[in-house]
C-alpha cells in the first residue's frame, strides 16, 4: 500500500512539475557536478576527496518525527534533533573511481589492498546500467528518523520528469558520542549523533530511451517528500569540459 502511494506521489509531482513548478536550477537547495573535468590529467591531478567533494552536495531536512511547529522555536540545533543533515553524492563511473580512492588513501590501503577492496566494492554496490545517489543522514534524535520510508525520493530530469529509483538500500544505524561547546553555558555538551546511508538506484537510460547523465540532460535534481511536501530539492548539473 506504502509503495502505491508513493507511485501516486511520484506521478503527481511529474504532472505538477511538468504542468507549473519550476525546475530549474535556481530553485535548488544545493548545487553539484556531475560528469566532472573532461582533462583526464587534471583529474588524476585532484585529491580523491576534494574531487568528491564537487560531486556532493550538503542540505538539510526536517525530522520527520518531530512537530515542526515546535521545532521551529528552536532556531539552534546544536544536538541534530529538529532537523536532519544530509550529503549526497551522484556516483557515476567517475565518481564511483574517486569514492574508491578516497576510502583506499583514507585507510592506507597498498596496491594489492585497493585492488581487492575495489573489486568487493564493483561487486557489491554497482549495478550495470544504473548509477546512484548516495544520501549520508545525520540525527541525534532516533535511529527511527533516518528510516528510507518516511520520504519518496525522486529523480526530475531537466524537462520537468520525474524518474522513480529502482531500487532503494540503506546501510544500519551507526551511533557515535561526542560533544559540543555551548557558548552560552561556557562548558561542552555530551551527545549521541546517529548516521546512515541511503543509497538510491536509478537505470541510466529510462523507459523513453532518455540518457539522464548524457549530454542532452544539462541537470537532474533529487527531491524528497515527506507527508505530500517538498523537504528538499538539490541538483547536479554537467560539469563543464575543459579544452
Amino acid at each position: 500500500m506504502k509503495r502505491c502511494i508513493g507511485l501516486l506521489l511520484l506521478f503527481c509531482a511529474t504532472a505538477y512539475s511538468c504542468a507549473s513548478r519550476p525546475h530549474g536550477i535556481r530553485d535548488a537547495d544545493a548545487v553539484a557536478f556531475f560528469g566532472g573535468p573532461g582533462d583526464s590529467s587534471a583529474k588524476r591531478q585532484v585529491e580523491p576527496d576534494t574531487l568528491l567533494s564537487s560531486f556532493t552536495v550538503k542540505f538539510k531536512i526536517p525530522n520527520p518525527l518531530i512537530e515542526q511547529g515546535a521545532a521551529g522555536i528552536r532556531r539552534i540545533d546544536p544536538s541534530h534533533e529538529n532537523w536532519i543533515y544530509c550529503r549526497a553524492v551522484l556516483l557515476d563511473s567517475l565518481a564511483t573511481e574517486v569514492d574508491i580512492a578516497s576510502v583506499c588513501r583514507k585507510d592506507s590501503l597498498d596496491a594489492n589492498a585497493s585492488e581487492v577492496y575495489r573489486r568487493k566494492y564493483m561487486e557489491e554496490q554497482v549495478k550495470p546500467g544504473q548509477f546512484r545517489i548516495r544520501i549520508s543522514m545525520e540525527s541525534g534524535f532516533s535511529p527511527k528518523s533516518l528510516d528510507p520510508n518516511h520520504w519518496v525520493m525522486y529523480l526530475i530530469n531537466a524537462k520537468g520528469v520525474a524518474v522513480e529509483p529502482v531500487n532503494i538500500t540503506s546501510t544500519p544505524v551507526v551511533s557515535t558520542n561526542d560533544s559540543i561547546f555551548s557558548a552560552s553555558n561556557r562548558i561542552s555538551l555530551p551527545r549521541t549523533l546517529m548516521r546512515s546511508d541511503i543509497t538510491l538506484y536509478f537505470n541510466r537510460v529510462t523507459f523513453f530511451k532518455e540518457d539522464l547523465l548524457g549530454s542532452a540532460n544539462p541537470f537532474i535534481a533529487l527531491e524528497l517528500v515527506n507527508e505530500q511536501k517538498t523537504v528538499a530539492r538539490v541538483v547536479w548539473k554537467r560539469a563543464k569540459k575543459r579544452e
